[in-house]
């Protein structure tokens, strides 16, 4: 590496902040839920979400709850923001993204593992008769592995800072969302949503350990010739003054 330079940074140091504690929540929660036997709080707090969501927005929820399957809502977001991505030059972020699709296979995985039951239409309303297994919620395990990966990618989707945030609080809403609806029909318990979270949270983190991404969209300048960047930076602090 030549004297004075230094590496562009990505997203890979952040990583030892939360991928570890994450982890730790991930597997004592999935101790905690294993086999029959429900968690406390689980009832309370499925009986509270569903008596909050009005007749009205029982529409909005089956429609969450239908964008979450792979096919088509998840699929479709995916080929979106990877194909744009890609067609924007951003090749790495296009494989994170692309990459979470496939990963969703974990979760049957897990499942199988933790072999925890769903909720019972004695303990609480089920609208939504599942099958399989609860621990950890698909729903919950997609959402966070797409949008988060969205939420990572923000700065290399657009240029604009209130873009980025604009992108990032959508996001995190989708993954709440589809948390949310998921109790609110009675196919899943908040544990099992918050281990989808976690599970997919920890997933993510891996990904982006291997997929490397520069933190910001690359000047048009970048990989020129020391002159033609200084002549760059000259043009727009000239604009900037102007």
């Amino acid at each position: 590496m030549p004297a004075g330079s230094s590496p562009t940074p990505g997203v890979g140091p952040l990583l030892p902040r939360w991928l570890w504690p994450t982890l730790a929540a991930a597997v004592l929660l999935s101790l905690a839920a294993a086999g029959d036997g429900v968690l406390p709080g689980d009832v309370a707090f499925a009986r509270a979400a569903q008596g909050a969501v009005l007749p009205e927005l029982r529409g909005v929820v089956e429609a969450v709850n239908r964008l979450g399957r792979v096919v088509p809502g998840a699929l479709a977001i995916t080929l979106a923001v990877a194909g744009f991505l890609f067609w924007a030059g951003q090749r790495a972020a296009a494989l994170l993204v692309g990459a979470t699709l496939p990963l969703r296979a974990v979760n049957p995985a897990l499942k199988a593992l933790i072999d925890s039951p769903r909720p019972s239409d004695t303990l609480v309303a089920v609208s939504e008769r599942a099958d399989g297994l609860g621990f950890p919620s698909g729903h919950a395990t997609g959402a966070m592995l797409l949008f988060g990966a969205v939420i990572v990618v923000a700065p290399l989707l657009t240029a604009s800072p209130s873009l980025q945030r604009a992108v990032r609080v959508l996001a995190t809403l989708a993954i709440l969302a589809a948390g949310t609806s998921r109790v609110a029909v009675g196919a899943h318990w908040a544990s099992d949503v918050l281990g989808g979270y976690l599970w997919g949270g920890v997933v993510l983190g891996l990904l982006v350990t291997v997929v490397r991404l520069p933190r910001h969209i690359p000047d048009r300048t970048d990989g020129a010739p020391a002159s033609a960047q200084r002549a760059g930076r000259r043009v727009r602090d000239a604009r900037a003054e102007a």
